[in-house]
């Protein structure tokens, strides 16, 4: 919603007082009771002046310039006003994504470090990547790589199972998710994804995947380490 007065003059304007507003689609003033302008607030509805044009803006489309690699593309108009940055594909989403996120040490990458740690000490002969940003053509990263035996392990927290920011959001990392398995299975990798969603304190997720380490992952590094020159070959069908 854009108001076409100040928000002194709107607070002073009585319940059934008339109040200007903007169009977004024809781009026009019009006036609207200010009892309920401030009712369509709540259910984000007072951006048009009318239904006609509220049903133009959601089906018309527009070109926009994506973030990531500048090309044009056309845009439905109810997408444009979800988010202020326009991608051409989840491939440049990623990439964009990847490059522009915050890297500050949280629970999930405390995790990441002490299960990287855990692996090295266990096998100083393999190369071990941690935050591996190059494999995938998307740009996805990967939370740790094994390139020697084909391995790569994923640590998802709750943001990648329970809409903590909101249904579109989780929607967008889970086929972000989707995309990430289906390159590294393409590669011919085994994919080891570790739920930690469940654990609230980094000692207790320290705990959990300890047990997921000793139970799952040493022994898939040990079968798969390459005996008198032959490379591990996974069977990624099953």
């Amino acid at each position: 919603m854009k108001l076409l007065i100040t928000q002194e003059d709107f607070a002073k304007t009585p319940s059934r007082g008339m109040v200007k507003l903007y169009c977004f689609n024809c781009k026009k003033s019009f006036e609207r009771v200010k009892n309920q302008v401030q009712r369509a607030v709540k259910r984000r509805t007072a951006k048009y002046c009318s239904r006609t044009c509220a049903r133009q803006s959601t089906s018309l489309s527009k070109n926009v310039v994506c973030e990531n690699c500048g090309k044009m593309f056309l845009k439905q108009n109810v997408e444009i006003l979800r988010s202020s940055k326009h991608f051409c594909s989840l491939s440049c989403a990623a990439k964009y994504n990847n490059r522009n996120k915050n890297l500050g040490k949280g629970r999930l990458s405390k995790a990441e470090d002490y299960l990287f740690n855990l692996i090295q000490i266990d096998f100083p002969e393999l190369q071990i990547i941690q935050n591996e940003r190059n494999l995938l053509s998307s740009g996805l990263e990967i939370d740790i790589l094994i390139p020697n035996i084909k391995l790569a392990i994923e640590l998802n927290g709750p943001t990648h199972y329970f809409p903590l920011f909101g249904e579109e959001k989780l929607k967008r990392i889970q086929l972000f998710d989707l995309l990430k398995q289906n390159e590294i299975i393409d590669l011919g990798y085994k994919l080891i994804i570790v739920d930690i969603s469940s654990q609230n304190y980094f000692k207790k997720i320290k705990v959990m995947l300890d047990k997921h380490y000793l139970a799952k992952i040493k022994p898939i590094i040990k079968l798969s380490m390459p005996r008198d020159g032959v490379e591990p070959s996974w069977d990624c069908s099953r």
